[in-house]
């Protein structure tokens, strides 16, 4: 019987059998987006999205192995609501293709994109950071290009109204 081999990588456990084909190797891309007061919806190839729905504000998670998630610390000492807030989309194992982000602005201000990928081998894709300057309710559209062999680019282009 062969050995067991196993690995930790974004709170997965993964185990391979030493010494014995593997029918596929592992695949460790993700995409990582965040950014600073707005809201995020990131909608996948196949139409699936995740991230804070622009018309109704609620959050919605329908791409496969994504979470979303927003960031905001309160003052513990007067009580004082947080004045900003960040917000991040992590899609585990992304699928390749042309993916729709839509940025929704919450409070006046700079902010930026950025956009982190990693390939099925574990490399890191450089990275992509985006000026954007918000105004409340304001609204901004990418469409960003995936693929997760290793040495890809990520390309993410502005969408115009």
């Amino acid at each position: 019987m062969p050995a067991l081999r196993t690995a930790l990588r974004f709170g997965v456990v993964l185990a391979a059998a030493v010494g014995t084909q593997a029918s596929a190797e592992p695949d460790y891309s993700n995409l990582t987006l965040n950014l600073d007061n707005a809201w995020l919806l990131v909608v996948d190839p196949n139409g699936a999205r995740t991230g804070r729905d622009p018309a109704s504000g609620k959050e919605v998670n329908e791409i496969p192995a994504a979470a979303e998630w927003a960031d905001a610390i309160d003052n513990d000492v007067t009580g004082e609501a947080a004045k900003s807030f960040s917000m991040t989309v992590h899609i585990d194992r992304p699928a390749a293709g042309a993916y729709r982000v839509v940025v929704v602005g919450q409070r006046r201000g700079a902010s930026k994109l950025v956009v982190s990928a990693w390939a099925t081998d574990g490399s890191e894709q450089p990275s992509i950071s985006v000026p954007i300057d918000l105004k409340r309710g304001s609204r901004n559209e990418y469409q960003l290009h995936f693929q997760g062999a290793p040495g890809s680019s990520l390309r993410l282009d502005k969408m115009e109204p």
